[in-house]
Parts: C-alpha cells; structure tokens; sequence
C-alpha cells in the first residue's frame, strides 16, 4: 500500500498511473513497492517503509529537466537519472545528506540516523548537510556512508552480495504470503539497539517478557523498563516521517528502534 500527502490534506492512497505533483509526498508501507516516472524520463523506485517528498521540478523547452530535487526522509530510492539534461540538476537529500546525481544509477537509503550511497552507474557528489561544500565524488562500483552530524565516511568498493539486495529490496515481487488490508497498512517498527533489562507485552500476550534485538513491534504492542513504558503508537511523533529513536532510562536499560514504515508526515508548525 501506498499513499500521498498533498496540500497538507489527509494521505489519498495511491493507484497505478495516478499523477504527482510538486510538494507531493509519497510513502510506502511495509508490503509496497512503487516507481515515479518524471518527465525527463528519470524514474525513481521506493522500496517498502520508504518516504519521499518532491521539493523541486522544473523543465525547460522538449522536457530538458532544469532542476529536480527530493528529499528522502526514510527508506530506501533507486534513482534512475536520465542524460537528456546537464548535470548537477538532479539533487537528492536526506536529513543528513545531500547527493548530486550526475547521470547515475544509484541507490540511497536513510536509516537510523545515517545515509548510505550505493552507485551502480554513474557519479553522485555527496556532502554532509551540516558541511554541504565538502562534497566527495562517488563512482561506479563504489559506496559511502554518511554518519549523522559528520562528514562522509570512507568511500569503498561494494560486493556483488550487497548490490543484489538493494536491488532485491527495490524489485517488484509477489509475496506467497496472504497479507490482509489491515496487516499491510499498520505502522510497524524493529527493535536495532538495546542495552540493559527492557521487556516487551505483545498485544494480546498473556505476559510481559524479555525484548529482543531486532524483533519486530507493532501498534499497540508496549516496550518497557523499571522507570516507565511507551506502547508503539506513543512513539510516532505525528508530523515526522524518521528513524525512531527512544531512551527508556539510564537505570534498566536504553532502547533504541528504527521505523519499518513510514510516520504521519502532516507538517507540524
């Protein structure tokens, strides 16, 4: 399932050859994947748990694009950059990156705090958004990590291994799996850091027991130490569309968890 905010109204799932707009933002949920063809046959495809907003899109005369740009606030792109306009007017962003798409084929994810850019073809400029005029150059076969509040890591070359999976995850596939309407829809999160006592009551559990390192939460499930508890629909900061990040207290244990789909994203003034 898929949808999209716009005119800050409410979120209007979307359907095949539906059209996008500036300012649009587009998500998808855990079992969805989608593309967007721009008119300068660029396209970009979102894996599942995945939020874009279109920021910018211009075009001059025979759809030569002017300038595109979009911010990846959580998930995982494939951008397919068209060569039918100059360079350096294709621009991704996350909240700590910012990458310039120069006829590329690359893939850009933003998880817990840190973007990472796998590039297939290509060339992407890529900065800190707190240093933007530090930009490094990454190159076909090659991909960084840009930690948060830091400058892009060491660029290395990545394995064939690691390419197919972001291609796994970008690909269309069909589940053998029934998902329902409901089990597709729901906001989901995974336990990625944990230290000390932290106990989970599942919902509809008979009991609470021990949390465990990558199990997956689901609304109404509660995470919890001595000094207090959070069920998982506490934790979506309506307006937001970012990794979840919670401290349960210095005494028991610290909890830490990333969002496996995308928050409300209705602008909070």
């Amino acid at each position: 399932m898929a949808d999209v905010l716009r005119n800050g109204q409410n979120l209007t799932p979307l359907k095949e050859n539906d059209p996008i707009y500036l300012n649009d933002r587009i998500r998808t949920k855990s079992y969805s994947k989608i593309g967007i063809i721009f008119l300068d046959e660029s396209e970009i495809k979102f894996a599942p748990n995945t939020c874009v907003e279109i920021r910018e899109y211009a075009l001059s005369g025979g759809n030569k694009r002017q300038i595109a740009r979009v911010y990846l606030t959580r998930g995982k792109i494939e951008a397919v950059v068209s060569r039918t306009s100059k360079p350096d007017t294709f621009i991704i962003d996350t909240p700590n990156a910012v990458g310039t798409v120069k006829g590329s084929d690359i893939f850009v994810s933003y998880f817990a705090n840190k973007t990472g850019i796998f590039v297939e073809k290509g060339l992407i400029s890529v900065a800190s958004q707190s240093v933007p005029a530090d930009m490094v150059d990454i190159k076909k076969g090659d991909y960084v990590i840009v930690p948060f509040d830091e400058l892009p890591g060491e660029i290395r070359s990545y394995l064939d291994a690691e390419m197919k999976r972001h291609k796994k995850d970008i690909a269309p596939a069909l589940r053998k799996k029934f998902i329902t309407y409901e089990e597709a829809k729901r906001l989901t999160a995974v336990i990625s850091g944990m230290t000390g006592g932290v106990r989970i009551y599942k919902k509809g559990a008979d009991d609470w027991r021990p949390a465990k390192l990558n199990e997956d939460i689901y609304e109404g499930d509660t995470l919890a130490n001595v000094l207090q508890a959070l069920t998982a629909g506490d934790l979506c900061e309506v307006g937001r569309c970012f990794p979840l990040a919670v401290q349960l207290g210095p005494l028991c244990g610290d909890l830490s968890m990333r969002a496996t789909a995308p928050l409300p994203i209705v602008d909070v003034q």
